[in-house]
């Protein structure tokens, strides 16, 4: 009972601190845009790795105790106000309107707990989020190496793939590592291969330039369980079979037998490829053995 008081003291005490901070009450300010914030260094410096870096080497700022940075797209006032209430107060607040800004600004003065919390936000709120929405997000973690928030959204992606790969936004403007990452997730939800096929290849035929990514991203797809009859129109894709490696796994999965399942059709040919590693490890060994 006395911890829970004391805590609860202590929490007091640190709002109070923080809505008295002033010149004289304080010893280090960072000034962004036309607002001054009255700070502490070590409270700074235990949260951030930007202030820890700055106090610890022979920056300027050290020893004149003022930082100023430009207000600019990962930096404001609210934002940086929003995560010093949270140093000194332990509450983050966030909402729909300020977690983009909040995360970014976390990102920018590397305080990876807030950035795991605003991630964490979002990723309660995934559901209410459409697939335009997600792509947006996904850009936009790019752009700002947003680590927490690209695995949150490549997560939701994947989940609802059959959504969000139907989506123009998706086709110009999510990234090969982007798209190679949602389709290999252990989330990704598909209605079968056909479907994840198709995904790429329509990918893949909105830009020229992508066809260097064909056979990285056609080897994530199971071939053998697609049936025979779409494997036959999907090989009247000149895009496809330009590519010598795609099309030979395009000819050798068409070449099942047609009363063969999928199952069976899997089994011997991964049968086939062991055997053909081993022939080829022996051959190697033989060869090291008789020089």
């Amino acid at each position: 009972m006395n911890s829970y008081f004391s805590l609860r003291q202590f929490g007091k005490a640190a709002t109070e601190a923080h809505r008295n901070l002033s010149e004289k009450t304080s010893d280090f300010q960072v000034t962004i845009g036309r607002q001054t914030f009255h700070c502490h260094g070590y409270l700074l410096g235990c949260w951030s790795g930007y202030f820890r870096r700055l106090f610890g080497g022979e920056w300027r700022e050290q020893t004149t105790g003022h930082v100023t940075l430009p207000e600019d797209e990962m930096v404001n006032r609210k934002s940086f106000g929003c995560l010093l209430k949270w140093m000194y107060e332990g509450t983050l607040e966030l909402s729909s309107e300020n977690v983009l800004d909040v995360m970014k600004s976390s990102n920018y003065f590397q305080i990876e707990t807030a950035e795991k919390l605003c991630a964490n936000f979002i990723e309660a709120r995934l559901s209410n989020l459409d697939g335009d929405n997600m792509i947006k997000l996904l850009v936009l973690s790019v752009r700002y190496g947003l680590e927490e928030l690209r695995e949150v959204i490549v997560h939701g992606i994947a989940q609802d793939f059959a959504n969000v790969s139907n989506k123009e936004d998706f086709m110009h403007k999510v990234a090969y590592g982007e798209l190679k990452d949602i389709i290999t997730h252990k989330c990704l939800f598909v209605e079968n291969e056909v479907a994840l096929f198709e995904a790429i290849t329509a990918w893949l035929m909105c830009d020229i330039t992508r066809l260097d990514h064909v056979t990285s991203l056609m080897e994530c797809v199971r071939v053998g369980v697609i049936p025979v009859c779409d494997i036959r129109r999907i090989v009247t894709f000149e895009i496809l079979t330009s590519n010598a490696k795609v099309f030979e796994l395009l000819l050798h999965a068409m070449a099942r037998p047609a009363n063969e399942d999928s199952a069976t059709f899997l089994e011997r040919t991964w049968k086939k490829a062991r055997e053909a590693r081993d022939a080829t490890f022996h051959e190697k060994y033989m060869t090291t053995c008789t020089h």
